[in-house]
């Protein structure tokens, strides 16, 4: 755990969209734009060095997973390029469990020390507990 004295004051955020991949979620085309203009309100506050990645889960496969670019390994991407990741978003699930998307995206990324952190968990429906979690 880090610790952050009360006076510390960021310059940057690091925005991780944890989006359900259910057939249920056939409206994710706003999440795209929702990345844009989220940047564009942090920047006006002062955040101006943001990165965001974006985990599916509840998709068919179940096991969630860190929406890449093609030929891309960095979870990690500006606005622009997070927001055309989000065109990569699935429809093809049933079972979507919020926790277990949320406990992968802690597991799978590495937050900077130097910003704040935050969570986005995006879903049309309650929790499906997948079995062991």
């Amino acid at each position: 755990s880090i610790e952050i004295p009360p006076e510390t004051t960021f310059s940057a955020t690091d925005v991780v969209l944890i989006v359900d991949e259910s057939g249920s979620m056939r409206q994710q085309s706003w999440i795209a734009n929702m990345i844009t203009s989220l940047d564009q309100s942090l920047q006006s506050r002062g955040l101006k060095s943001n990165r965001y990645a974006i985990v599916g889960y509840g998709s068919n496969s179940s096991v969630p997973r860190i929406v890449l670019s093609p030929g891309d390994s960095n979870p990690w991407a500006s606005a622009e390029v997070a927001s055309q990741r989000a065109a990569s978003l699935q429809v093809s699930g049933g079972t979507e469990d919020g926790y277990l998307g949320i406990e992968f995206a802690i597991d799978s990324l590495d937050f900077r020390a130097n910003a704040t952190r935050q969570a986005i968990l995006i879903s049309d429906e309650d929790r499906d507990i997948v079995a062991n979690h």
